[in-house]
């Protein structure tokens, strides 16, 4: 009974975006947290592959299959680090008249997602109310703005990148549509949220990185 009820609120805290962090878990119940996020990401991967099979979406030749992508998505997604993602995510689609061409301009615009979504990371951990570290209004104004203005900064940064999903689909007669979805370390994401916080102050740069440690 206690098995299932732990497992039970580790789904509910995943339902509700919560990730349910404790460093001083031991190796059973962190176990216990890696199975319930891999049974998690299997059912999600199998109902989206489905409904994606159904809009007429196909896996990219010599690619695995769509719910295996799906299942990899969902796994990248719910995986931590510390206080951040273990993977910041991106996604782009694009349509053009061949496969290359629709394929280039979405991974273009995946990675700029990746930046967007980085800023959505930060903004998550500033504003949490469970940490030791507390920011002021002024320097939670600070951090808003700097992730902000640093959009194109992180483009720049971000260097590789893996494509965890690669699907298209045929569009509008002669066009093809294609949806790519990159994924980043979040180690190296936290290593470009410092490096664009250089002019800032030292004290501030330490909160941030404690924050994004989880402390």
């Amino acid at each position: 009974m206690k098995k299932i009820v732990s497992l039970a609120i580790v789904l509910l805290a995943l339902n509700t975006g919560v990730f349910a962090q404790n460093c001083n878990a031991d190796k059973a119940q962190k176990k216990e947290i890696r199975e319930a996020i891999k049974e998690k990401a299997s059912k999600e991967a199998k109902k989206s592959a489905k409904q994606m099979e159904k809009e007429g979406w196909k896996p990219f030749p010599g690619t695995e299959t769509l719910e295996k992508q799906m299942h990899n998505s969902m796994l990248a997604k719910y995986e931590r680090y510390n206080g951040m993602p273990a993977y910041i995510i991106g996604q782009g689609t694009a349509t053009a008249a061949n496969l290359d061409a629709a394929r280039n301009v979405a991974r273009k615009r995946a990675i700029a997602n990746i930046a967007e979504n980085l800023g959505t990371a930060i903004a998550s951990i500033t504003e949490a109310s469970d940490s030791n570290i507390e920011l002021t209004d002024g320097e939670v104004e600070t951090i808003n703005k700097t992730m902000t203005s640093s959009q194109q900064f992180f483009q720049r940064e971000i260097g590789q990148t893996n494509d965890i999903v690669q699907i298209y689909r045929n569009k509008d007669g002669n066009k093809v549509e294609v949806m790519i979805t990159k994924s980043y370390d979040g180690k190296r994401a936290q290593q470009a949220v410092l490096k664009a916080f250089e002019k800032e102050s030292a004290e501030l740069r330490a909160k941030l990185e404690k924050k994004m440690k989880g402390e």
